[in-house]
């Protein structure tokens, strides 16, 4: 049975629920109490206590509610996160501006004014990224962490937790230790599934600040993919799969690509190649119009509709330009260049080990088995140095997973300094971008749950299968205890 403590005083309750979802920086919780005299113990915003399965949870009163009627009574409360208190309307807003590189961590623990448990990166914050107007310190603290990839949310005993938003990432959930695993057997209930249309994305640019002018372009995405087997007597891979691609970096005239990194295995720079581009360029009552990709030299063109004229483009440029403003269809045909990386989804091995191999093929181990290319875990980098009339000039990454063929907005935040910042924050997008359907099991209590955590289901009516929690609820009717568990699931990926 559950228990309600107020002040060392154990109170009556009928009935009670416990809820939060991800995204809300509360947990909440509604009582019935059935004796007037436990009733008037509670006072609005008099901490109590809530034991539920043997898990403590901390909580404020945040409203009393008394129905009398034909000699019966109602008595209900609800309770919110202490942490409520730093929140409007209970906490005054705050006003000022950063000046000083700060770390996250101590940025947001000084700011709530106390101890942050933290399991996310911990960049610095530069000086004068953060102006903030009329603000309470949870919502600004909330919106500092989202910015880096995380979130930031209360715990059950009342304190603040920050964490990545996907501590495990979705392209990981097979090979991950669950932190529970429920079965149709001892826990599950009920159950509902519902798949609905998403938008999914596997590509995305994150900068510190915006580009100011078309030489600034930087794009990157896979153009190939290749599978290379071994064999130990000709030396060439006929055994296991490899998972090998080509990632095509186009560069404006301003941007430096320095350096290229993959989450796992390996990548090594090839010669630079031309692609060959047919596009129809749309021009709208106006003089400019932009292609895809940075135009290294035209080969062939022609209007469809009326002839504005023979467009001017800078080299390595995206903006065509004609002399007569008009609405019309371009049908052009240009080479585009790219610097170009393979990429191997394995560790790197050393150079007496890779003795008599083609260049560009490394063994992977003897278990090795590659991945589907849409589900692949690694996340390529690539940093690029982008030239500014400031000293420092900007930096900007782009984060790739599978053929990054599907885009995502562009990230750009003065916050994100650091190639750790941009890295968190892209991967977050993608893994958000993912596909997803969503599941909600009632089961009996299960005690150690947590928000964001990965766990499994034993289900009698397929395989076993694996998603994280973003949502707890926990329920008590008389004697009967039940819990909800909304949880997202990687739903099958219907995009090439």
């Amino acid at each position: 049975m559950s228990s309600v403590t107020v002040n060392d005083k154990t109170l009556p309750c009928s009935a009670l629920s416990i809820s939060m979802e991800e995204g809300q920086q509360f947990w909440t919780c509604s009582l019935t109490i059935p004796d007037i005299h436990a009733y008037l113990l509670l006072a609005m915003d008099r901490p109590f206590s809530i034991t539920f399965n043997g898990e403590v949870f901390q909580f404020i009163v945040e409203s009393l509610h008394r129905e009398r009627r034909f000699g019966q009574q109602a008595l209900m409360v609800t309770g919110i996160s202490p942490t409520a208190a730093l929140a409007a309307p209970r906490a005054a807003p705050v006003s000022g501006q950063l000046l000083d590189n700060t770390n996250i961590y101590t940025f947001v623990s000084g700011l709530v004014g106390q101890a942050v448990s933290w399991e996310m990166v911990s960049p610095m914050i530069p000086g004068g990224t953060v102006n903030v107007s009329l603000a309470t310190p949870l919502a600004l603290a909330k919106g500092v962490v989202e910015t880096f990839g995380g979130v930031l949310e209360t715990r059950k005993n009342g304190s603040l937790h920050a964490r990545k938003k996907w501590p495990v990432s979705p392209p990981d959930w097979d090979t991950a230790t669950p932190a529970h695993i429920l079965s149709d057997n001892n826990h599950i209930l009920a159950m509902t599934e519902t798949l609905q249309e998403s938008t999914f994305g596997n590509a995305v640019n994150v900068a510190d600040a915006p580009p100011s002018e078309e030489d600034q372009f930087f794009k990157a995405e896979m153009r190939q993919q290749k599978q290379v087997i071994y064999d130990s007597l000709s030396r060439l891979w006929k055994a296991k799969p490899l998972d090998l691609f080509d990632v095509y970096v186009f560069c404006g005239q301003n941007v430096k690509v320095t350096d290229f990194i993959v989450s796992i295995g390996r990548a090594w720079e090839q010669p630079g190649r031309s692609i060959y581009i047919v596009e129809d360029v749309v021009f709208t009552d106006s003089y400019e119009a932009t292609t895809q990709y940075p135009v290294a030299g035209i080969s062939k063109m022609q209007w469809i509709g009326p002839n504005l004229g023979n467009p001017k483009v800078n080299t390595n440029g995206t903006r065509l330009v004609v002399p007569t403003r008009g609405t019309s269809v371009l049908q052009i045909g240009y080479t585009s260049n790219a610097r170009v990386w393979g990429v191997a989804r394995q560790v790197a091995l050393s150079d007496s080990e890779r003795t008599g191999l083609p260049d560009g093929t490394f063994p992977p181990p003897s278990d090795f088995v590659a991945p589907a290319l849409e589900e692949a875990t690694a996340i390529v980098t690539i940093v690029a140095d982008i030239s500014l009339d400031t000293p420092d000039g900007q930096s900007e990454i782009r984060c790739i997973r599978g053929s990054g063929r599907y885009e995502l907005p562009d990230i750009v935040e003065p916050m994100l300094r650091e190639h750790e910042a941009k890295l968190a924050r892209g991967t977050t997008a993608i893994d958000d971008a993912g596909l997803y359907q969503e599941i909600i099991v009632t089961c009996l209590p299960v005690a150690g749950l947590e928000l964001g955590q990965l766990i499994e289901f034993d289900d009698a009516l397929q395989m076993p299968w694996r998603a994280k929690v973003v949502g707890l609820s926990y329920m008590q009717e008389g004697p009967t205890q039940t819990m909800t568990i909304k949880l997202k699931k990687k739903a099958p990926n219907v995009y090439a």
